[in-house]
């Protein structure tokens, strides 16, 4: 049972609503991976498919991926990256939180940076902008002007 809607789980053997101790261990792993992630190759592969079964309505799934694309990188998984990306950023974009959808965008138009997909990450890199200047951001406008600097270069 989803103690947070009051209904029942879609998946409920894949579903972190009953044991929240379980959800923090996994965003936990995820979040040490950076430290040494040619030592943490084999759980990408784990954690992708258990991250990726989640529902789309669960409210931890968007950070879950977004973290799991920064394991990506750190391993060097460009390609593996960027659907990962596009799939928190549509899910921010269901929650309606502005600050996380600027902060994929940013990191989906670095992604496409380094696929050489320079135009698609030039707009992501002007929406972003745009967003950061409606939230008064001035830390993240001078982000989102560096990485569309790079893209640019």
């Amino acid at each position: 049972m989803d103690r947070i809607r009051g209904r029942k789980c879609r998946a409920p053997a894949r579903c972190f609503h009953n044991d929240r101790r379980k959800l923090r261990r996994h965003l936990g792993i995820l979040r040490g991976f950076h430290d040494a992630p040619h030592l943490h190759k084999k759980r990408l592969t784990i954690l992708k498919p258990k991250i990726k079964g989640l529902p789309d309505d669960h409210r931890s799934k968007p950070r879950c991926l977004y973290e799991l694309s920064r394991l990506s990188y750190s391993v060097g998984d460009q390609v593996g990256r960027k659907p990962l990306l596009i799939h928190a950023l549509k899910l921010w974009r269901d929650q309606v939180s502005d600050r996380q959808v600027s902060r994929t965008l940013i990191e989906l138009s670095g992604a496409n940076r380094l696929l050489g997909l320079h135009e698609e990450g030039i707009q992501q890199a002007k929406e972003a902008l745009g967003v950061y200047e409606q939230l008064g951001s001035a830390a993240g406008q001078a982000d989102s002007l560096t990485k569309l600097a790079w893209l640019l270069y």
